[in-house]
């Protein structure tokens, strides 16, 4: 066994020693004190963090042997068995990349790019997955020539499916993730072929060069919203995002948001590729950096009325999908109804701000309220960005107020700050502060 397993395994020991004793502590703390939230503390969190731990140091106990019968395997608490090499049907290597369809003129939806070494599974002749071994093992030249030795052929799950083989036999073996990617792959074929039988490429064409335009004229939009004032400023992005949601509703399933295809200009490898619309979303990822997070900058609102309010928009922004979907009747992988109803609940997010905005026709409420501190710095990780906040007392409790930098450095401690709150006619409060007496 390796020193890094047997650091990791050390690690996993100490952690799920210590959750188990965290889960004794607070049981016996709940028992003494009848406190409810100590019994919770225990039940939901640490004594299920102990069990996975354990079940993943009995998965860490587990040695594999390669030998010239068989594959010897060794799991904690089981007695070692042995699969012999004539048992076996096949090295499968389970990376969807480099999915290309030069060649077959399949679908290029599982494009990635190699990163990490290949991973590979064996497969018995009862379609069940024995072990996993990567291109990197050191067992992995000599597992390559022992299947070599009995004639075990080495299959690639993508070439599968680029040449339209019988994946569905294999995918009982397959880890979860891939079998997922599997199945949405295979459904994106036959929906993409049915398209095909039913829309020529001259119309498909021209269709595409409509989202060219349109993903054009969107970078522009997005940009030049940032520059516009009073409720144009909020009105301005929400009809852009909204658009372009009803073109991926209109053109559904056929659209896609695809790595690769963020510009307009980027043209289909094969005809079948041609049938894979792609959704023109570079303006509204400028709408978003330039305005909708400005938006977010300039006011405030609690955490609960934002989801709250953002779940209400996304029903709406899924009704007419349903519609769609029922008139459509074409059967998509849940996969795909689930990353619909994910952008559904991002795109009501983004929009709860500045729809209330709009719908704000009364002028707002002002309170000055006395600065108890103030609290600069950077957050982020990829992208870092600075936070000026102050804090201040309102109704008996602290409050924590998001200002800008100008009205952070004018503000004193013990000074006062302005702070001004409106009402929708949905019932949404949010609020804003600016600088007040120093």
């Amino acid at each position: 066994m390796t020193k890094p397993i047997k650091t990791r395994k050390k690690l996993l020991l100490f952690l799920a020693i210590l959750y188990l004793l965290l889960g004794l502590f607070f049981t016996l703390a709940g028992c003494v004190s009848g406190n409810l939230i100590c019994f919770l503390l225990s039940c939901i969190i640490f004594f299920p963090a102990s069990i996975l731990l354990f079940v993943q140091l009995f998965l860490l106990g587990k040695k594999i042997l390669y030998t010239e019968e068989g594959i010897c395997i060794h799991a904690p608490f089981q007695r070692i068995y042995t699969i012999f090499w004539t048992e076996i049907e096949c090295l499968m290597r389970v990376d969807l990349r480099d999915l290309s369809n030069s060649d077959s003129g399949k679908t290029s939806l599982a494009r990635t790019q190699k990163t990490e070494p290949s991973h590979y599974i064996l497969i018995s002749k009862s379609r069940k997955r024995i072990c996993e071994i990567k291109e990197d093992d050191k067992d992995f030249e000599k597992v390559r020539m022992l299947l070599e030795t009995y004639a075990i052929p080495i299959l690639d799950i993508t070439a599968l499916l680029t040449d339209g083989d019988d994946v569905f036999r294999y995918l009982p073996a397959l880890p979860f993730l891939t079998k997922c990617s599997c199945l949405f792959e295979l459904h994106a074929q036959t929906t993409l072929e049915q398209f095909r039988e039913s829309v020529s490429l001259d119309t498909i064409k021209k269709v595409r060069k409509r989202l060219r335009i349109l993903g054009w004229l969107f970078i522009p939009a997005g940009i030049f919203s940032s520059f516009l004032e009073g409720k144009l400023y909020f009105l301005a992005p929400v009809l852009i995002l909204v658009t372009l949601w009803f073109v991926y509703i209109h053109f559904y399933p056929y659209i896609y948001l695809l790595q690769g295809h963020l510009l307009p200009y980027e043209k289909p490898d094969s005809e079948l590729d041609y049938y894979i619309l792609p959704l023109p979303v570079m303006g509204g990822f400028f709408t978003l950096f330039f305005s909708i997070n400005y938006i977010y900058y300039l006011f405030m609102c609690s955490d609960w009325q934002l989801y709250l309010y953002a779940c209400f928009f996304a029903v709406l922004l899924l009704l007419p999908f349903a519609v769609h979907q029922y008139k459509k009747k074409l059967k998509q992988h849940w996969m795909r109804t689930v990353s619909v109803v994910l952008s559904a609940l991002i795109l009501g997010i983004v929009l709860v701000l500045p729809v209330n905005r709009i719908l704000t026709f009364t002028p707002a409420n002002t309170e000055h309220l006395i600065v108890l501190e103030k609290e600069s710095g950077k957050s982020g990780y990829r992208v870092v960005y600075d936070y000026y906040y102050v804090y201040a007392e309102r109704q008996g409790k602290t409050e924590r107020l998001q200002v800008s930098k100008s009205t952070y450095q004018n503000i004193k401690i013990g000074g006062t700050v302005e702070v001004r709150r409106w009402e929708s006619i949905l019932g949404f409060d949010y609020w804003a502060a600016v600088a007040g007496d120093s």
